[in-house]
């Protein structure tokens, strides 16, 4: 077996059956591959082919799946049309949810809110680290006055005391905060996302003897990937949940006030994992800091009207393109299926 060379880019290795013979080398994507034979102690050069990969199909230029929600920045404006979920009540008919839908992805609005809220949220937790408290005190006194009706008037002054130790300089939080802070603005670049669906009457769906649910809900935060699963990548998305969601009060048993209405203030995580191509399947959660209330006083929180829930949603989205798509959800506002307590909705829009 005799060596030969292999000129031009591609520097690796190859091997001639015989003198004179053309030499074949490895793949070399979309360089330049130089051919050359040996032909005694002279290296002749006979040929220059470019290898190029084959030009992208139809499918590949059009849909990207779940690349969408990382690959690019766009906005995506959709409609809604559901029921049930987050607003339910015994003996009642599923409530409708219908409204406009808009997100950000990967955009310069909700780079800005992320940033801005995760920047708060760590200077309180850093400031918070900064001193311990113990030894926490109450102590009240009351003091009487007599009017010149006869009355008397009774003022309560409530004081709490405690030990406070301090941990940490000034000057070691205020360093702690701006490294933090730089972190968090680099960290965030290119991996945000902002969410705002607000729920209203639309026209041609308003009924009076079935009124729908108003308000919104808002959601900021930052995704990226976890893993890659068909050549795809699996997404998930992070952030701070806010939402206030109403309608008038049903007339169901044990429901006061004059709305009945969904609040949320929490954590959302939604994990995207690609399906094909053409579709991908969701599993959402939002950790409610309000629905503790509804765990311990289930009867006052109902008379009042207020469903401070953790919903579940699941969804399948389909990529008609890159840049329109359909997604169907099914919310579990609590577990069970009775009087819309699961919800469902359909959502199609385009990105932008």
């Amino acid at each position: 077996m005799k060596s030969c060379l292999l000129l031009g880019l591609i520097s690796t290795p190859c091997w001639a059956q015989d003198a004179g013979a053309v030499i074949s080398a490895p793949d070399a994507g979309a360089a330049t591959v130089t051919f050359a034979r040996v032909d005694g102690p002279r290296t002749i050069v006979t040929a220059q082919e470019p290898v190029t990969k084959p030009p992208p199909t139809v499918i590949e230029e059009l849909f990207h799946g779940s690349e969408v929600f990382t690959r690019t920045s766009h906005y995506e404006l959709a409609m809604t049309l559901g029921q049930g979920g987050l607003l339910f009540a015994d003996g009642i008919t599923p409530i409708p949810l219908n409204g406009f839908v808009i997100r950000e992805r990967n955009g310069l609005i909700s780079y800005l809110l992320t940033v801005i809220a995760g920047q708060a949220l760590s200077s309180w937790a850093i400031a918070a680290s900064a001193v311990e408290v113990s030894n926490v005190r109450t102590s009240q006194s009351s003091n009487i006055n007599y009017n010149a009706d006869g009355s008397k008037t009774v003022t309560t002054t409530t004081t709490t005391s405690a030990d406070v130790k301090q941990l940490k300089s000034q000057a070691q939080v205020d360093q702690e905060t701006e490294s933090a802070n730089k972190s968090i603005s680099s960290g965030f670049v290119g991996h945000t996302f902002g969410e705002l669906a607000i729920y209203a009457d639309l026209p041609g769906l308003v009924n009076p003897s079935r009124p729908s649910g108003q308000g919104y809900e808002l959601t900021i935060g930052g995704n990226g990937e976890l893993f890659r699963l068909l050549e795809l990548p699996a997404v998930l998305d992070v952030g701070f949940h806010l939402a206030n969601v109403r309608v008038t009060r049903p007339a169901s048993p044990g429901i006061g006030g004059d709305f009945l209405y969904h609040a949320a203030i929490g954590i959302l995580a939604r994990l995207r994992v690609p399906v094909t191509r053409f579709a991908t399947l969701s599993l959402e959660l939002i950790g409610n800091f309000l629905s503790f209330d509804l765990l311990f006083n289930p009867d006052r929180a109902l008379q009042e009207g207020r469903r401070p829930l953790s919903p579940v949603r699941f969804g399948l989205e389909v990529h008609v393109t890159d840049h329109a798509f359909i997604r169907g959800e099914a919310t579990f506002g609590v577990i069970g299926a009775s009087d819309g307590r699961l919800g469902v909705s359909l959502t199609a829009g385009v990105r932008l």
